[in-house]
């Protein structure tokens, strides 16, 4: 099974805190602070994500 990590903080996820739905993508925290400051301002760790995705094509 893979490791999940949190969008925000970076730590593994061992037990889902929080989970939450953004454009048609499923993503879970490791706790409900993470959920919060993704909810505040996805596009900041959305761009991130994309950036990680691009160095892999």
């Amino acid at each position: 099974m893979a490791k999940k990590t949190c969008i925000v903080c970076g730590k593994e996820i061992k037990k889902e805190k929080s989970c939450t739905e953004h454009d048609g993508k499923h993503y879970c925290f490791c706790s409900e602070e993470c959920h919060d400051e993704f909810e505040s301002n996805p596009e900041e760790y959305l761009v991130e994500e994309e950036e990680d995705d691009e160095d892999w094509n």
